[in-house]
């Protein structure tokens, strides 16, 4: 890439983006398609209306939805773990 389209880019890390499009919302983190908690593209329909198609990614990589499941869950588990110790101390 020349230096003419430098300026388009941000190369600031884990810069986390919410990129609203007419047919679909990306998630990136760094520039890539990524998000740990949640889809990485929703597709709207035409009134701009979420659909039930979503492309799940980490770190830029696409996941099925099945393997994204199983690597969300140890997240999952940690933040339930954490829940109930504040739970406890409270």
């Amino acid at each position: 890439m020349s230096d003419k389209y430098e300026w388009l880019f941000d190369d600031i890390v884990n810069l986390k983006q919410k990129i609203r499009f007419k047919d679909r919302i990306e998630y990136r983190v760094s520039g890539e398609l990524h998000n740990v908690t949640g889809p990485a593209w929703i597709e709207l329909d035409e009134g701009g209306n979420m659909t039930d198609n979503f492309k799940y990614y980490i770190n830029g990589g696409l996941l099925t939805e099945e393997d994204w499941n199983i690597l969300i869950r140890g997240i999952k588990v940690k933040k339930m773990i954490k829940n109930i110790k504040n739970d406890k101390n409270e």
